[in-house]
This record gives C-alpha cells, structure tokens and sequence, in this order.
C-alpha cells in the first residue's frame, strides 16, 4: 500500500506544473520544520544538539522554493540569487544536523563548508554575472550528489550506537538522490538550453516530486532514530542501578535469560558480596558516604571483572 501511495505520487506530481509542486514543496518543508524544532524540544523533552540544525535546514529549504511558487525564475535575479543562497544554507545545515546527531569519528565539517562556499560561487556567476538555468541546474545536482555522499559517510561512521533500520532508510535517501541527480545531469548535458523555467521538461519535475518524498522521510528518520534512543535510555535505566550503573534484579533476570541455556564447554560465575558493618557506615558517616562507599565498591567489581576478561579472553 506505502508502495502504491508513493507511485500514485510520483505520477500525479509529473502532469502537476513547477508553481504548483513548488507551493507543496513549501507547505511540507515548512510543517515538518516546525514538527521537528518542536518535537525534539518538547516531546523528547531533551535538547539534542543536531535536530535543529536539521529542522532549520528544512525552513531554509522552504525559503528557497518560496520565490519560485511565487513565479520568480530569471526575471529577478536577486531574489533568485537569494533562493540560492538559502538552497545551499538548508544542505549544509542537514550535513551539519546528521553530523551532530551521528557524530563521526572524523568531522566533515571544513569540507562541507568549502564545497558549500565553491558552489555560492558558481552560483553568484552564473546568476548574475553570465545567467545560465541549465548551469545552475547543473551546479545544484553536483552539490547534492556531493553532500548525499558526505551524508553517507558520515551516517556509516558515526560513533554512536543506533538502530540500523533507520541508518539503512537514511542512506537508501541519500543514495536516490545521488542516483537521480546523476541523471538529471545526462539529461541537462543532452537537452537545448532552458529558456524558462517554469516550462521545464517532466524529468525536472520529478526532482520536486523527490524533494517532497526526501524531506517527509528524513524527518521520519530523525524521528526514529531519537525514539529509538529515548526508548534504549529508558529501558538500560530500568536494568541497571542508578547509583552503580550496574545490573538491578531487573538486569541480572534478562541476562540469565539471554546467556541461559548455554552452550557446551562454556560457563558462567556469579558471584554474591557483601559489604561488612555498611549500616555502621551510614549511621557513622551519613548516606551520602554510604553512597560513595557503595560506588567504589562497584568500580572495584568493574575493575576486576575486565582484568578476568583480560587474562581469560
């Protein structure tokens, strides 16, 4: 049925003019904008620091469809040049929020930066020194194959632990956008020179439709992937003692659940302690030196347990 839906889509959109996918092109950038911006702020309840970037990225995809659904194409080239400007700024913030929520072992964020400023350039030449639609069209598919491969990159060596259905999805976006950018170029390289904008061919047209299908499933990502997250801290908290970060009776059930039945000519120790005269402890020193007494406690068990692991492998 989801396959059907987005057929359904792809084909209607493709008799649709550029004004009138523009105009849902916006709607769609600017709610999923604020349902982000919002969503992690007040939902999550918790400031994740790369959501943001993300959700403004799409309000500044949105600025930069704007003059387009409002009938500018080259009769204004200020406000076209601002459209790009804001273009570029909404990829370089998407870049930037993935990279925070990701956190790669190697920051991309010099390079990002630089391709971002090369192609405000080419954009500031062939906008308003030699106007050219077929090489800002051009120059905008090259910026997206380029930042759907930083995307990918930063997406498969980010150092945090996620789920990876929704870093699959993430990468399947990137990867059709690669794809479908590659051959908007062969088709710009093939047809006459554009002379109107709004008179573009269909296979034009299908770049709006994708943009559509792109930022609807990036912040459906976004979401998956923090849900996934709250939902890990919530149920780690549940297992595992507050004060030692190790297992409660919680925990220590699940892991006898997943290490029980074991396999031949393995085996496992369980140990049980105790602290001697603890409550002396606390009725000498207080509870919160009972506490630390207790912390300490667990490192050296930690501590023990890594030299075992060690010296036995």
């Amino acid at each position: 049925m989801r396959l059907y839906n987005i057929t359904y889509l792809l084909v209607q959109g493709v008799y649709m003019d550029i004004s009138t996918l523009s105009i849902v092109s916006v709607f769609l950038s600017t709610m999923l904008s604020l349902s982000l911006f919002l969503g992690y702020r007040y939902i999550l309840n918790e400031a994740i620091k790369g959501v943001n970037y993300i959700s403004f990225s799409l309000l500044a995809l949105a600025l930069s469809i704007l003059p387009i659904s409002l009938g500018y194409t080259q009769t204004s080239c200020n406000v076209i040049f601002l459209s790009h400007i804001l273009y570029v700024i909404a990829f370089f913030l998407l870049i930037l929020g993935i990279s925070f929520i990701r956190l790669p072992k190697k920051s991309v964020t010099s390079f990002s930066s630089a391709i971002s400023i090369i192609t405000l350039l080419f954009f500031t030449y062939f906008t308003l020194i030699q106007p050219s639609i077929n090489a800002r069209i051009e120059i905008r598919s090259t910026f997206i194959i380029i930042m759907g491969l930083i995307g990918i990159y930063i997406n498969k060596n980010g150092s945090v632990k996620d789920k990876n259905a929704p870093l699959l999805l993430l990468n399947l976006i990137f990867t059709v956008n690669i794809i479908a950018m590659m051959l908007r170029l062969i088709w710009v390289y093939t047809e006459t020179p554009i002379t109107h904008y709004l008179n573009i061919s269909e296979v034009h047209k299908i770049t709006y439709i994708l943009l559509i299908v792109t930022t609807i499933a990036i912040s459906f990502t976004v979401f998956w992937l923090l849900t996934e997250r709250l939902i890990s801290k919530i149920h780690n908290a549940s297992i595992t003692d507050e004060l030692t970060n190790l297992y409660n009776r919680k925990g220590l059930k699940e892991f006898l659940a997943k290490h029980l039945p074991m396999k031949e000519n393995t085996s496992i120790s369980i140990i049980l302690a105790d602290i001697d005269k603890f409550k002396l402890i606390n009725d000498t020193y207080g509870h919160d030196y009972g506490d630390l007494v207790i912390e300490n406690f667990a490192k050296v068990i930690q501590e023990q347990r890594n030299v075992c692991s060690l010296r036995w492998g």
